[in-house]
């Protein structure tokens, strides 16, 4: 069972801005014995690196938060980015992934867990991008990145955080108990969204079943859709795909209103 402390300090973490110090906190809970140097932490500005030039119109700080080797001997770091106040976190994924592809390959490490954040948004993107390594067809030893769209987590107070809250807890959960540190497998499978995924479409069929079960039953129903030519299955996955589309468009912001409305 998941102690009520851990998944306070999860929400306040998820349900809010970005705040370093929840970070911390989130992190020392979850990962046992994870050493996180108390000293200042160093930002670096891209506009003095010159090892990441193309990324300074995007990216404006970063520093690296602590880092450990796991049972495998994989170097694992964590980054915390800050970026261009007039750039927005949840665009340009590939980018905030091609650059720690880059920092990985230069520091010689095989995964990072990294914040991509701006002072100016609610909302902050939690990402793992791991290098792995395979042969190709012609025999080239080669470097894998992994999708960032697939191992990231969108959260902050403008996100449901229902996936992100449920996925980490339950995965963490189960690695932790060990009071071991995560390997970069394990981290994958924190990450791995597809379990979720799943659950979505078993929930959305239910759903789907259930209105149309209950539209059979319904005589006005029945009568206005023999009016109409149209059956309860033909209308139960047009009235579902509707909502789920109207779902996208608020999500984005195009309706007007926000997903998820302010608290009175």
């Amino acid at each position: 069972m998941i102690e009520k402390n851990k998944k306070d300090i999860l929400n306040k973490l998820i349900d809010d801005k970005f705040y370093l110090e929840n970070y911390k906190k989130f992190l020392l809970s979850f990962f046992y014995n994870l050493n996180i140097p108390y000293s200042e932490n160093r930002f670096f500005y891209l506009k003095n690196e010159s090892d990441y030039s193309e990324y300074k119109n995007y990216i404006n700080k970063y520093f690296q938060l602590t880092t450990y080797k796991d049972d495998n001997k994989k170097d694992i770091v964590f980054l915390v980015v800050h970026i261009e106040k007039d750039k927005s976190v949840a665009k340009a994924r590939s980018m905030q992934r091609n650059f720690i592809a880059k920092y990985l390959t230069k520091n010689s490490f095989d995964s990072a867990i990294v914040v991509f954040y701006n002072e100016k948004e609610v909302n902050w993107r939690l990402s793992l991008v791991r290098l792995d390594y395979s042969f190709s067809n012609e025999g080239i030893f080669k470097k894998i990145i992994t999708p960032a769209r697939r191992y990231s987590f969108l959260v902050g107070k403008e996100e449901s955080n229902h996936t992100a809250k449920k996925q980490l807890l339950n995965e963490l959960s189960k690695i932790t108990d060990s009071s071991k540190l995560p390997t970069a497998d394990q981290l994958e499978e924190i990450f791995q969204i597809e379990k979720v995924t799943k659950e979505f479409f078993e929930l959305y069929k239910a759903k789907y079943l259930d209105l149309k079960e209950h539209l059979e039953k319904d005589k006005d129903f029945i009568s206005e859709a023999k009016r109409c030519g149209f059956n309860s299955e033909e209308f139960s996955k047009k009235l579902l795909g509707q909502l789920a589309f109207l779902y996208f468009l608020q999500k984005k912001g195009w309706l007007g209103v926000k997903l998820i409305p302010k608290k009175n």
